[in-house]
């Protein structure tokens, strides 16, 4: 789950609670079997350096290809 940044730290609390509670539940992880996902939680700080390194990633291959947008 991605939020706005500043995004107050009591608000961002509550939703990681709420998200942990609902990845917890056998229905969910019943409905993410078939589309071979297995539900996962790591903390917010955790999620926003994969996060960094994923864009750090992605942006290095799209410059080394070329790519643009336009």
């Amino acid at each position: 789950m991605l939020a706005p940044a500043g995004l107050s730290p009591a608000i961002a609390a509550r939703l990681t609670t709420e998200l942990q509670a609902v990845l917890d539940t056998p229905e969910f992880a019943t409905r993410l079997q078939p589309l071979g996902v297995a539900p996962a939680h790591v903390a917010p700080e955790q999620f926003r350096a994969l996060i960094a390194s994923d864009t750090a990633r992605w942006a290095d291959i799209v410059k080394a290809a070329g790519i643009t947008v336009q």
